[in-house]
């Protein structure tokens, strides 16, 4: 039961056609069902983007129906921080250990930058910072940021995938700037074909059964998904 004494925001990670082999339209079921239970004061929504999505990405229709605001694009990539920091002359080791003391983020580059622990400190060293190898930075951009400085008195709701990727590093950065959320794990997906939370390729799913599923998310004539395509137009990819 939500509380409604507070704004709540349901933040939607990565359900995009660029991770389509690690959902299928049974979980997108499961998701159109949440969103039918549940009343939000803002659906809002992370699309990953990278140089094969660099322009934008296609994600299934009924959640752009529900959307409250254009998505936000982002890229959960240590490499693109680093190299950010390089073509400003900042040295990573020294940046990291700043982060440690300081406060673990920093304003940078019109965005955030944070250092997120391992979800496993393997010893003495790098758990009091001495050893930061361990650790890895994450750079978000100005529209992220913005979004994440209007949540500070709101409850966000996290669903979507990978349940231990992208929807851990979102968490990790809300729990960085003590915004109140949750992760509803049964509606998210993992990218893990181990995991409890897997589910069998869209592709796969379709092929089996064509015919079982919801119109409203899937055109049974054409055997695909109703996509509708997210222009990126404020996050330049690196």
């Amino acid at each position: 039961m939500l509380d409604y004494g507070q704004k709540h925001v349901l933040l939607i990670v990565d359900i995009q056609r660029k991770y389509e082999q690690y959902f299928n339209l049974t979980y997108l079921q499961k998701v159109n069902k949440y969103l039918k239970k549940h009343s939000f004061d803002e659906v809002r929504m992370l699309i990953d983007t990278f140089y094969d999505n660099m322009h934008g990405d296609y994600i299934p229709a009924f959640l752009d129906n529900n959307l409250t605001h254009v998505p936000i694009f982002k890229q959960y990539s240590s490499q693109l921080a680093v190299n950010l920091l390089r073509q400003k002359g900042i040295d990573e080791p020294e940046i990291k250990k700043e982060l440690f003391l300081y406060k673990r983020y920093c304003p940078f580059n019109d965005g955030l930058l944070f250092l997120l622990e391992p979800n496993y400190i393997p010893n003495y060293a790098a758990c009091h910072g001495d050893e930061l190898d361990y650790y890895h930075l994450e750079f978000i951009p100005s529209s992220f940021k913005e979004f994440l400085l209007s949540c500070q008195s709101k409850q966000i709701h996290l669903i979507g995938g990978g349940y231990s990727k992208c929807v851990a590093i979102t968490q990790k950065i809300l729990n960085l700037l003590h915004i109140n959320n949750l992760v509803h794990a049964r509606v998210c997906y993992e990218i893990d074909n181990f995991s409890s939370l897997s589910y069998c390729s869209l592709r796969y799913e379709i092929e089996q059964d064509p015919n079982k599923h919801l119109e409203e998310i899937y055109n049974h004539r054409t055997k695909e998904v109703h996509w509708i395509f997210k222009e990126n137009a404020t996050f330049q990819v690196k």
